[in-house]
């Protein structure tokens, strides 16, 4: 994405920074909604009953599952 922005920059200033700002709002209000406001949402694997095959030693995490960075950065990119 980092990449999109600084190509953007040779062709329209004005639209490589508005790209750049709509990411890093997007990015930093997912953040905050996700970390201060819904920090008590599971994640669904909390909710299945059948046994996961996961990765030894992988740490399945509980909380702080949607929208993800990368997720919130490709709704802002569209």
């Amino acid at each position: 994405i980092y990449l999109l922005i600084s190509i953007l920059f040779f062709f329209n200033i004005r639209v490589a920074l508005s790209t750049a700002l709509a990411l890093l709002l997007t990015s930093a209000i997912v953040q905050i909604l996700k970390h201060w406001f819904f920090y008590d949402i599971v994640r669904p694997t909390l909710h299945i009953t059948e046994p996961l095959y996961t990765i030894p030693g992988l740490e399945i995490h509980k909380y702080h599952s949607f929208p993800s960075g990368h997720t919130a950065q490709a709704f802002a990119l569209a």
